[in-house]
C-alpha cells in the first residue's frame, strides 16, 4: 500500500495539482517508510514534522532547521513545500502547522491503527482525506477493558459508532457498505509483496480469494537458485511455506524449545543466502515480548544487528524477505494472547495472525505446537491447508536435516 498505491497518488497530486498535502501514519517506523517511498519522486519533496529523535534524515526535520536557518529562509522553504509527512501524535503536538499551512489533502497510511479521537480534529482542517489501511489487519491499541468502551447511545449507534476502540477507517467503511456508497471504498486487490504462495494462505483464511499477484514482483527471488546441497535446503525448496511442530513447556510466554530451533534455521539461512544477505532479509515476529528477548538471546550480536525481532503489533507496516513465526502458545488458554479476533462481515478473522503472515515477501516459516493451535478453529484451517499444499514437519526432522 505505502509503496504503490501512497506513493503513486502523491506523485499524480504532486505533479498534476498545485495542492498541499499532508501524510500521516501512526508510527514513526511507518513514516520513515513513506518517506523512503516518496522521496523517489523527486529530490526535496517533502518536510517532516516532528522532534529530532524521530528520525536520523535531519535536512528533512522541520525541527532540524529551525536552528540551523535564519527564521525567513525557513518561512519560505514551508511556503515552498507541499508535501508535510508526520506521525498523528507530532501534527497534534505542533499544530501551528496548521496556522503556516493549509492543506488541501490529508492522505493517512496504515489508518485502522488510528483511534477516532485522534484523528478527527486533524481532518478537521483540511479539505478532503483519504484514509489507506485494512480492516483485516490490526486494530489500534486500546489500553481500556472493553466493557468501558461499549457505545449506549442510540443516535451514536446509528452512525455506527458503537465502539470506542474501533478505528474511524473501519466504522467509516461499515458505514459506506451499509449505505451502498460503492464509490466511498476503494480494494487494493493487486499486490507485490508477497510470493504467490504466501499470497494464497491469507486469500485463503482472510481474503476470500480477492488478492492476484503482480508477478514481476512477488515472482523476483528463486529459491531454487540456491547451490548449498544439504537436506535442509533441498527440503525448504519444495515450497515457500513450512510448519514446525514443537514440544509445549511449562513457561507462559516463553518457549526455549522454539528459540532454540529458530537460532539454529537463522544460522542456516544467513549462511545460505551468503552475499545478499542484509537487514531487509529476515524476521522474527512473536505474540510476546518474552518470547523475542529470548530468541535474540541466541543470536550473536553481529547477526541481531541485522534481524529484526519484535512483537507482531510492532511489525504491522514492516516486511522481510523471510518471516520466522515463533507461535509460543504452550496450552490452550493461550490462543487468546496471540490471536485478534473479529467478525467482519460474518467472516471471523485472526487479525494478528493475518499480519504475521503477511510480512513474509518470500518465505514464511510458523513454529508452534500442532495440538494446542488446533484448539483453534481458524488455526486448525491453516494446519490443515499448510498440510495439503505445502511444508510441515517437527523440530527433531529440521534438526536431523541440519547436523
Amino acid at each position: 500500500k505505502t509503496s504503490y498505491l501512497l506513493k503513486y497518488l502523491v506523485k499524480f497530486l504532486f505533479e498534476n495539482t498545485e495542492k498541499n498535502i499532508l501524510i500521516l501514519a501512526y508510527t514513526n517506523r511507518a513514516v520513515d517508510e513513506i518517506c523512503n517511498s516518496i522521496s523517489k519522486i523527486a529530490d526535496d519533496i517533502y518536510l517532516r514534522v516532528g522532534t529530532k529523535e524521530s528520525t536520523d534524515d535531519d535536512k528533512t526535520l522541520i525541527a532540524h532547521l529551525a536552528n540551523v536557518l535564519p527564521l525567513k529562509q525557513l518561512g519560505n522553504k514551508i511556503n515552498q513545500t507541499r508535501i508535510f509527512v508526520s506521525t498523528v501524535f507530532s501534527a497534534l503536538s505542533n499544530s501551528e502547522i496548521f496556522e503556516i499551512k493549509h492543506f488541501d489533502y490529508a492522505i493517512i497510511d496504515e489508518a485502522s491503527q488510528i483511534l477516532e479521537p485522534q484523528i478527527v480534529g486533524i481532518l478537521s482542517k483540511v479539505d478532503k482525506f483519504i484514509m489507506i489501511g485494512d480492516e483485516k489487519q490490526l486494530p489500534a491499541v486500546v489500553s481500556q477493558k472493553s466493557s468501558l468502551l461499549k457505545v449506549d447511545s442510540e443516535e451514536l449507534i446509528s452512525i455506527n459508532l458503537k465502539n470506542l476502540g474501533v478505528s474511524l477507517f473501519e466504522r467509516l467503511i461499515e458505514t459506506a457498505m451499509k449505505n451502498e456508497w460503492t464509490d466511498a471504498i476503494g480494494l487494493l486487490k493487486k499486490q507485490g509483496r508477497m510470493h504467490t504462495e504466501i499470497q494464497n494462505i491469507a486469500n485463503h483464511l482472510f481474503y476470500s480469494d480477492n488478492l492476484e499477484s503482480i508477478e514481476e514482483i512477488a515472482g523476483k527471488f528463486d529459491i531454487n537458485s540456491i547451490e548449498d546441497q544439504s537436506k535442509f535446503t533441498a527440503f525448504i525448496k519444495q515450497a515457500r511455506v513450512l510448519f514446525i511442530n514443537t514440544p509445549t513447556e511449562k513457561r507462559n510466554k516463553v518457549n526455549m524449545k522454539e528459540a532454540d530451533l529458530i537460532s539454529i534455521v537463522v544460522n542456516k539461512l544467513v549462511e545460505l543466502l551468503d552475499n545478499e544477505f542484509n537487514s531487509n532479509s529476515i524476521g522474527i515476529v512473536s505474540p510476546f515480548r518474552a518470547q523475542c528477548a529470548e530468541i535474540s538471546k541466541r543470536l550473536s550480536d553481529g547477526l541481531s544487528k541485522y534481524i529484526t525481532i519484535d512483537t507482531v503489533e510492532r511489525f504491522q507496516g514492516s516486511e522481510r524477505d523471510f518471516i520466522i513465526y515463533s507461535v509460543c502458545a504452550n496450552n490452550k488458554y493461550m490462543l487468546n494472547h496471540i490471536s485478534s479476533i473479529s467478525n467482519l462481515s460474518n467472516q471471523f478473522i485472526d487479525r494478528k495472525l493475518n499480519v504475521a503472515i503477511t510480512r513474509a515477501k518470500k518465505y514464511l516459516i510458523i513454529v508452534g505446537n500442532e495440538e494446542i493451535l488446533n484448539n483453534s478453529s481458524i488455526y486448525r484451517n491453516l494446519l490443515r491447508y499448510i498440510k495439503s499444499n505445502y511444508l510441515y514437519t517437527d523440530a527433531l526432522e529440521i534438526l536431523r536435516m541440519l547436523r
